[in-house]
């Protein structure tokens, strides 16, 4: 091999301002001296053996046409120190050094040596700012080390601007030394900037440095900013250092981690790396192992996780994101919540494992979990194993056989009524102390064990149609139980209150199989309306027969339905049902409310049948002033019935809420097979039965409504 040696007089170094440049015109190998330069420019591809420190003090290493460029400083196995080469713009402190090329596609640069750094000129600092543009450059800084130490090669400077490349760090350390009092880097807050550019480790052990001096570390010095950019961690790499760096990516920018074991964390274990996601950008992981010491920003963008990946990360703020991949994300630093703040969030990574989630701002949308934007479904496990959801501004969707868990709280409190949350068949919540789910249908399992909220008498375990159960605007939602739904409350008795009542307010609507509504003996089936706003009231519809078997009982004819204290309630019944007991509670007197039951309240298809085997308390029974014989029959209350007038438990009224008067404007007429019509209107209607109420001790019976 030819080599061709460039000497300058001696005069030159110690007059840099009349230093000559070294132009490469032969692929010939030569030999570049220690000493200082102009530039380097290299017109066709060629190599230079480099025998010791250059300082490149004007315009920088030039790559023209479509050249491989290279400088070699451990060639034949040298292993020599001061191999640097020092790249910096005049004797200007606020220049940059200069790597360009005619493309990153077409022009290349490789460093095989000790140091390659943007200096300050007339201090060699090493902390000036260096400008790479157009152009691959291949960096492996080292001395042939198989192991990346402390002192390896370094690519360096105080500002990394990087635009339109490629840089492959085959081996070696991306440094940043900033100081700031010595440069004036103050108005430059980011040190790495990459702008339609990529940045890749392809070397196990590999690390990013910081240095810093003065007032570097106050300015936030450790961004690396990404802009239509890629971040890579080559396949096959491990144990990868960022020693706390921040990046932010933008703009459909990727941060790639398909290798395995990147540390965030900052020096010596101290500290926490950031990423923050913008405007498209992504963040990969599909290297087995895991990263950890990180906190993510995610707001519209994407973070991948892959099959055998572990991404271990904080993340406080997430905003119309898409989680996805066959790994794990487990969220670190238990006690910070997670919180959504606009926008439509997705979760279909595999397994999904954080402290607590709370959605905020009228603005956020729907947090899916198993199903994707385009409807795809698929099974992911959801846990807050160290606190609650609570979705008061949000609703939800799970799909896809998906399995969620809270161990403390679960709410989908959603404000907007028009946000209905979904619970797909297949699909499992499981709660571990309390739920209250405003706007929701469901088709799943929701599981609840262990505890109950009190607040205004509620003191429930589960709560199905409510905003709030502490303040006075308290808003009533609707419920759907579809066929394949089941709930469980508290079916161990395991409970912090021996009132962790299933309680139900607004619109709730059953349309679930026989005895798949099931709670334990110390949560009672509470129906309950606004207490605040009368006019609210609390319907309840039953769609398929005995759905529910509460408080502890075996089957819906065995159960208590418990009416709370000034409840508005109205049951439409379209099915056959049975219920055991129905309390109404004897505070409807003493508060002077009534519980309504006309036909405008209790309502039931044609041919079906409504049967009460007793209730509890004082009942007043509200009547229309038109409502003609033949239309309300009564069974099982004979004792009552036929001596009215001294019955102290049984009071039938006007809607105004006055007591009717027998034989005025209220009629009661033994059809002697034990049971009764009664009417407000003397004038019958044809004698086809539509609406039948029963009563105190042993049932009623309803055949069809009215019409």
């Amino acid at each position: 091999m030819k080599k061709l040696t460039l000497v300058i007089p001696t005069t030159l170094f110690t007059l840099s301002a009349f230093a000559a440049g070294f132009d490469v015109t032969t692929t010939e190998t030569q030999t570049i001296t220690a000493g200082n330069y102009d530039y380097i420019k290299y017109d066709v591809s060629g190599t230079l053996e480099q025998t010791g420190q250059v300082n490149i003090k004007k315009d920088g290493i030039i790559v023209g046409g479509s050249a491989d460029a290279k400088v070699d400083a451990v060639y034949h196995g040298y292993t020599g120190s001061a191999k640097h080469i020092l790249i910096g713009s005049g004797y200007t402190e606020d220049g940059a050094g200069v790597i360009k090329g005619n493309g990153k596609d077409v022009s290349s640069f490789t460093f095989i040596g000790y140091h390659l750094s943007g200096d300050v000129p007339t201090h060699h600092t090493r902390t000036g700012r260096l400008n790479i543009s157009d152009i691959t450059l291949n960096f492996s800084g080292s001395y042939n080390a198989s192991v990346v130490s402390a002192n390896a090669g370094l690519l360096r400077a105080g500002v990394f601007n990087i635009e339109n490349s490629v840089i492959n760090i085959n081996e070696g350390v991306l440094a940043i030394h900033r100081s700031n009092t010595d440069l004036g880097l103050t108005n430059d807050t980011d040190s790495v900037n990459l702008k339609n550019s990529t940045l890749k480790f392809n070397k196990s052990g590999s690390y990013i440095q910081f240095n810093f001096t003065g007032d570097a570390e106050n300015t936030s010095n450790r961004n690396i900013s990404l802009d239509n950019s890629s971040f890579v961690v080559a396949s096959g790499t491990s144990n990868v250092k960022f020693n706390g760096a921040n990046f932010k990516l933008k703009n459909g920018s990727v941060l790639d981690i398909a290798g395995s074991g990147v540390n965030f964390g900052g020096e010596n274990g101290k500290g926490t790396g950031v990423v923050t996601l913008e405007s498209g950008s992504r963040f990969s992981m599909t290297g087995a192992g895991s990263v950890s010491l990180i906190k993510v920003e995610a707001f519209d963008s994407d973070v991948h996780v892959g099959s055998g990946a572990i991404l271990n990360a904080r993340f406080d703020n997430i905003k119309n994101a898409k989680f996805t991949g066959d790994g794990k994300v487990a969220w670190v630093n238990r006690g910070t919540p997670t919180t959504f703040l606009d926008g439509n969030v997705y979760f279909n990574t595999s397994t999904m494992d954080f402290c607590n989630i709370n959605a905020k701002g009228n603005t956020f949308g729907t947090l899916y979990v198993g199903v994707d934007e385009n409807g795809n479904k698929k099974q992911v496990t959801l846990t807050a194993s160290g606190g609650e959801f609570q979705m008061n501004d949000g609703s939800f969707v799970i799909d896809g056989n998906s399995t969620v868990s809270a161990s403390s709280v679960f709410n989908w409190a959603e404000k907007n009524v028009a946000k209905k949350s979904y619970l797909g068949a297949g699909s499992t919540v499981n709660v571990g102390t309390h739920s209250r789910i405003n706007v929701a249908d469901i088709a799943g399992t929701i599981n609840v064990k262990g505890g109950a909220q009190t607040a205004y008498g509620w003191n429930y375990a589960l709560a199905f149609g409510v905003l709030y159960t502490t303040k006075k605007n308290a808003q009533q939602g609707n419920v759907n139980i579809l066929d394949t739904a089941e709930i469980n409350v508290n079916l161990d008795d395991v409970s912090t209150s021996e009132n962790a009542n299933f309680a139900i307010l607004g619109n709730i609507t059953s349309n679930a199989g026989e005895g798949k509504i099931k709670s334990g003996q110390y949560s009672k089936f509470l129906i309950r309306s606004n207490i605040w706003n009368p006019e609210h009231q609390t319907v309840l519809t039953l769609n398929s027969k005995d759905a529910f078997a509460v408080g502890g009982a075996a089957s819906q004819a065995e159960s208590t339905f418990y009416l709370d204290s000034s409840a508005n309630v109205k049951l439409v019944i379209n099915e056959e049902n049975n219920i055991g007991t129905i309390d109404f509670a004897d505070a409807f007197i003493k508060d002077g409310s009534d519980i309504i039951f006309a036909d405008t309240k209790l309502a039931l298809e044609l041919n079906n049948t409504l049967t009460v085997g007793q209730f509890t308390g004082v009942i007043n029974l509200i009547l229309e002033d038109d409502l003609k014989e033949g239309i309300l029959r009564i069974t099982d209350m004979d004792e009552i019935l036929a001596n009215y007038d001294t019955a102290s438990s049984f009071y039938i009224k006007d809607e105004a809420g006055n007591d009717r008067v027998l034989n005025e404007n209220l009629f009661i007429k033994d059809l002697g097979d034990g049971s009764y019509t009664i009417y407000t209107e003397a004038v019958p209607e044809p004698a086809e039965w539509a609406l039948i109420f029963g009563a105190i001790a042993l049932g009623f019976i309803a055949y069809r409504r009215r019409k």
